[in-house]
């Protein structure tokens, strides 16, 4: 019986929904949730769909169709949801900067830090916790949460990010004197840098994006800035800029999609780019405001943005079976989330490859042991739909791993009789 050494790191605004036909951009509002001020949304490795809107929090388990609110009687005042862990745990801040934790799925809620002005929080190979904070630097947790210490002692951190090398960089975009800091060794020490950041992001290619408004890479008040590293951020690059009221005025957020395109949110609009940077176009259509507070995407790729206006929910166009259309190709490698999670018996595992390439998958059980040999084979690039039937097996939780050339990936799902 072969044996599956497992590491699960799980890397984690009113909604909107998003198509996207070669470079066409369009925003359609998503009438199941009618609220406003929404301000955050977060997704778990299951798909499931959180917003938080005022002092309330929702939660979609079926890609937003259906929705429920959930009990948020320990909140004084509910900002936002700040992070999802590997094992799908929930942390919030509300207003005033205390951390809660939910271990079942957001139904119930515990307070386990008292903090001002938490920005962030991010979670290394080893299932360490990081918190950026405004007033406090960095805190680490070694137990989910449960205690902190500081590692950094730097006021205004408003943007934390690991790398795939593990090293943690903290930004603090001070008006008048933006910094950053690194450590490679968990938090232990810090090298100082002389810029700064509201948020940072690394694609699959390894290239860091960090965006910046009102004084933070470099200080230039009124204005926004998107810059790009090709070398782990020892230098940068300006690759977007604005300075007038026709673009976006502030950068609060950047993500990629499943294949690298890149979308950045502010208070006057979303840009993105299809070209690692080089160029921008402005995507504002179907958007009834153009101050887009928060942005997500699924496992799928698709990618979500919230407004103080209302929910909306975007989502891509995912072809399936084996797609070869040279417009459509993938950029990447990708295993998706099985749907449906929980399953009873079948599920279907989707994957892409950008390239020929020697394809495995299989299933393991919750011990490692492998159940199941659903590929293995040469595949060429393309979109690719499994169907994984557990008629024979027993409920419990089950791994499925991916290996395609160098790429490596394992997702858990659910098989629930």
């Amino acid at each position: 019986m072969k044996n599956l050494y497992l590491v699960n790191v799980l890397i984690f605004s009113a909604i909107f929904y998003y198509k996207t036909y070669a470079q066409d951009v369009n925003w359609e509002r998503i009438n199941y949730l009618n609220v406003s001020d929404v301000n955050s949304i977060a997704i778990n490795s299951n798909d499931d769909i959180f917003v938080t809107a005022g002092d309330s929090l929702f939660r979609s388990t079926d890609g937003g169709n259906r929705w429920i609110k959930l009990n948020t009687s320990s909140f004084s005042y509910f900002f936002s949801i700040i992070f999802i862990n590997h094992n799908d745990d929930i942390f919030a801040t509300s207003l005033g900067g205390v951390i809660y934790r939910s271990t079942d799925n957001g139904s119930s809620w515990t307070s386990i830090l008292n903090q001002s002005s938490v920005y962030g929080m991010v979670e290394d190979a080893l299932n360490n916790l990081y918190v950026a904070n405004c007033f406090g630097g960095v805190l680490r947790s070694t137990n989910n949460g449960s205690q902190w210490i500081q590692v950094l002692d730097s006021a205004d951190v408003h943007g934390i990010v690991i790398l795939p090398s593990q090293e943690i960089i903290a930004g603090c975009p001070a008006r008048n004197l933006p910094k950053a800091f690194r450590s490679a060794d968990y938090g232990i020490s810090w090298q100082e840098y002389s810029w700064g950041f509201t948020s940072l992001i690394c694609n699959s290619t390894g290239l860091l994006f960090a965006g910046a408004g009102s004084g933070g890479m470099w200080p230039l008040y009124g204005s926004s800035y998107i810059f790009r590293s090709t070398n782990n951020g020892a230098t940068w690059d300006s690759v977007y800029s604005c300075i007038d009221s026709s673009h976006i005025n502030r950068i609060y957020d950047i993500v990629t999609d499943n294949n690298d395109q890149l979308f950045a949110i502010g208070s006057l609009g979303i840009v993105s780019s299809t070209d690692n940077g080089n160029s921008w176009v402005t995507h504002n259509a179907g958007l009834t405001t153009n101050d887009v507070s928060a942005i997500e995407k699924n496992s799928e790729g698709e990618i979500f943005v919230g407004t103080p206006d209302g929910v909306y929910i975007c989502v891509k166009k995912t072809p399936t079976g084996v797609i070869n259309d040279k417009e459509i190709l993938p950029k990447n490698f990708i295993l998706s989330q099985n749907y449906p999670n929980p399953f009873n018996p079948v599920t279907t595992i989707k994957y892409q490859i950008p390239h020929r390439s020697n394809v495995s998958l299989k299933i393991y059980d919750l011990l490692g042991n492998e159940v199941a040999d659903l590929v293995n084979e040469e595949q060429e690039v393309g979109f690719y739909n499994i169907d994984f039937d557990a008629s024979k097996f027993s409920s419990g939780v089950y791994f499925y791993r991916i290996q395609a050339g160098d790429f490596v990936q394992t997702k858990k799902m659910i098989l629930l009789k």
